[in-house]
């Protein structure tokens, strides 16, 4: 799904059906790390979506984004419009990881915070630490991620930034 602003594309929601025990072959930096939930899943219907990447103020082919598009709704409007098709298409279920709500990782991993499916009606089925993620923040801390996010995730404690979350929502045909 995707937002505009006039002509100008302003943020996307990547969804797919969602298959069991999937294992991402290339860890975080792999489309199919949205649907690798680390053996933590629950039991869930043929009928899911899993969610994959949430970008807000991506407006070019570039990893940059425009702040100006934060906390205006546009996540929440697309997870709202894709939960409602789902249920209208016979969807059972949607299933997400949620990232910690911390901006500079949400930028970075291109997700939700868990508390905000939390927000949407979303249970907890599972929270872990994602290591790769984060050794990802202390690459950042560290500075081997360059300057910018550096500075970005200076403060941030690399255990609780690395904290995801399995979501799940069960949904009712409309």
């Amino acid at each position: 799904m995707l937002g505009f602003e006039g002509e100008r594309h302003v943020g996307q929601l990547q969804f797919r059906p969602y298959v069991p025990n999937t294992v991402s072959p290339a860890g975080l930096h792999h489309p199919l790390y949205w649907m690798d939930f680390q053996g933590r899943a629950p039991e869930l219907p043929a009928r899911t979506l899993n969610l994959f990447c949430f970008h807000v103020g991506q407006t070019d082919d570039t990893q940059a984004r425009d702040s100006r598009y934060f906390g205006h709704g546009i996540g929440i409007r697309l997870l709202t419009e894709m939960l409602n098709w789902a249920a209208g298409a016979g969807f059972q279920a949607v299933v997400a990881k949620g990232c910690p709500g911390f901006r500079p990782i949400i930028e970075y991993m291109g997700g939700l915070p868990t508390e905000t499916y939390r927000s949407q009606g979303f249970t907890v089925a599972a929270t872990y630490q994602d290591e790769e993620l984060r050794q990802a923040v202390e690459d950042m801390r560290t500075g081997r991620s360059g300057p910018e996010r550096q500075k970005a995730v200076a403060g941030l404690d690399p255990d609780k930034a690395a904290e995801v979350s399995v979501c799940v929502k069960r949904l009712t045909r409309i």
